[in-house]
């Protein structure tokens, strides 16, 4: 498990992958419902600095993936 970013209370959670078999990534989302604040890869190796770079882009909260 890694973490990048800063999260807030106010931050909505958008999980992609599988929870059940530990194999997902979280993002977190300001309230603005498109800055990512923080990402949390679980079981998915390699992907921290993807995650790193999103930190503080807009996207749009419906194309996230689980990346690698």
């Amino acid at each position: 498990m890694e973490y990048v970013g800063h999260s807030s209370p106010d931050d909505s959670v958008v999980i992609r992958g599988d929870l059940d078999k530990n194999a997902f990534i979280a993002y977190w989302i300001a309230p603005d419902g498109h800055t990512i604040t923080a990402g949390m890869n679980v079981g998915i190796w390699d992907v921290n600095d993807q995650l790193r770079e999103l930190i503080g882009t807009t996207v749009d909260p419906e194309q996230l993936t689980v990346l690698g």
